[in-house]
This record gives structure tokens, C-alpha cells and sequence, in this order.
């Protein structure tokens, strides 16, 4: 039952105002409406006019060049702020805000001020904590610093203009050395480490290319692959077992087991006649 104050506010105001103060739904305003045979309120005349107002394009500039350069509100930022919490943003506009701290010079909050040339300075000069108390930096941050500019303890003062560490991309050349020469070679061309030229291979092979496997048995069990490669069971084919054992760095078992599945003989081992020249040397008293 319509009365009141709320048979004037369904003739004057909006549905949605009238619906967000009686605490209803939009259509039961309208459905009261209905019966009170109000077609427009001023209310809803208002509201339209404000929305062709904000739609227009020349009063948008209008407002754009009066308010460019002014600092928004306290209370308008901490609006903005929680509308935008816990919001995700996508990459395009991450790019954007990035782009524009950097042109402004703005830190990411939480961050320390940027090094300078003197605080570097410091940190090659002076033992850690000492460069803690003279930059008010943390003895953490300190070391940090020290491993960017590469200082290690050997070597406290290099320098001032001592480069930072740069990250070294692979080249061509680089790419084809690891692919056709073995794992000791390739790092010494390159100047880089085995485990560089592993990674390397493993990333390439990742994308489809073609490598040989130049690695020796001992490297391949490390890496959990298989021990036994062509030319290790030429090797067991030749040479005794327990030399083999030793040149690849593996178990006795491991070498029997393969003999075993190669259909070789069980020479050698516990049980078995050593050859005259193998005989074994006197034990001193």
C-alpha cells in the first residue's frame, strides 16, 4: 500500500534513488509507478540530461582542461584507491604504469632510494659494515649490492668505474659449438661453464634441434640417463671389468649386470682365474 512521503517520492525522483532509499528493487518502483499513472518524474528528466551532458564530447574537454594539472582530493584518491583493490590489471596497462614511473623517476612503494656513484663508491671501498653505517643502508642490502657490482672477498677494491654484471646472451657461434663439440671443449671455446653448455644443449633440444651426444658415461649417469652408450660396451668388449668400472665411474655391479645382458663372460670377478700378467702383488709382513 502506497502513502506518504513514498507516493512522492515514486512521482518525483528517479526509480533507482527511490529503489536504493526504500531499500526495493527497480521494477517494484516501476510497477508503483504504474499505478500511480506517473509517466516521467523530474527526477528522471534530471537524470537524463545529466547523462546527455556527460556523453557530450566538447563539454568532456571542457572539464578535462580545467582540471588538468590539479591534484585530485585526499578523499577522492582513497576512493579511487579501494575501487581498484584486488582489481587485476592487464599487461597493456602494467606496461603503461611502468613506463610512466620510469619517465617520472617514481620508485615502487616500499623501495629504497636508487644507488648513486657514491654510494657505490662506498661499497667497493669499505668493509660491509662499515658501508652499512655510512649509507644507512642495511648490511643485507650492502652485500647485495656488492654481488651486483661483481666484488667478491678476494678483491674488497676494484676500481670505480668497475662494471656491473651484464648478462651474457648466446650467439650463433655460441649455439654451434655447443651443439658439435663435446662438453669440455664447447666450454672452453666459449668460456662459459659445463653446466652453462648443459642447459644449453637441453634448451636447444627443447626446440627441435638435432644434437649428438658427446657427453661420457659418468656425465650421463649424473644426469640420470643411460651409462651405457656405444662406445662404453666397446669398451667392455676389450678391456677387463674392473678398468671399465673405473674409467666410467660406476659400480662393479653395474658393469656385471651390463656383461650379463650383452651375453659377455663373467671374467675377471670373484671366483674366476686372474690371467698370469694380472696376478696380484705380495703383501709385505
Amino acid at each position: 500500500m502506497l502513502c506518504g512521503d513514498l507516493v512522492l517520492a515514486v512521482k518525483s525522483e528517479a526509480a533507482s534513488d527511490v529503489a536504493i532509499a526504500w531499500g526495493v528493487a527497480v521494477n517494484l518502483v516501476t510497477k508503483w509507478r504504474k499505478a500511480l499513472r506517473v509517466r516521467e518524474s523530474a527526477g528522471e528528466r534530471l537524470l537524463r540530461s545529466e547523462r546527455i551532458k556527460a556523453s557530450d564530447p566538447k563539454r568532456a574537454r571542457r572539464i578535462g582542461r580545467a582540471f588538468r594539472g590539479k591534484r585530485r582530493p585526499r578523499h577522492v584518491l582513497e576512493a579511487l584507491r579501494r575501487s581498484h583493490l584486488g582489481k587485476p590489471l592487464s599487461q597493456a596497462v602494467k606496461a603503461k604504469i611502468s613506463a610512466t614511473h620510469r619517465r617520472l623517476g617514481i620508485r615502487p612503494p616500499g623501495r629504497q632510494p636508487a644507488w648513486s656513484a657514491r654510494e657505490d663508491a662506498v661499497v667497493r671501498n669499505r668493509p660491509p659494515a662499515e658501508a652499512a653505517k655510512t649509507t644507512g643502508r642495511t648490511v643485507r642490502a650492502i652485500y647485495n649490492r656488492r654481488h651486483f657490482l661483481c666484488l667478491t672477498r678476494k678483491d674488497r677494491r676494484k676500481p670505480a668505474n668497475a662494471q656491473a654484471k651484464v648478462r651474457r646472451y648466446w650467439t650463433a657461434r655460441e649455439d654451434r659449438i655447443a651443439r658439435t663439440r663435446p662438453l669440455a671443449v664447447a666450454a672452453k671455446m666459449t668460456g662459459r661453464s659445463v653446466s652453462a653448455i648443459i642447459a644449453r644443449r637441453v634448451r636447444l633440444r627443447r626446440n627441435g634441434e638435432p644434437l649428438p651426444d658427446h657427453r661420457t658415461s659418468a656425465e650421463r649417469l649424473k644426469l640420470g640417463r643411460s651409462v651405457w652408450t656405444p662406445e662404453a660396451d666397446e669398451l667392455l668388449r676389450q678391456l677387463r671389468p674392473y678398468i671399465v668400472a673405473r674409467m666410467l665411474g660406476v659400480l662393479p655391479e653395474t658393469v656385471r649386470n651390463r656383461r650379463k645382458a650383452l651375453g659377455l663372460p663373467l671374467v675377471g670377478w670373484q671366483g674366476a682365474k686372474r690371467p698370469a700378467h694380472e696376478k696380484a702383488p705380495p703383501v709385505k709382513a
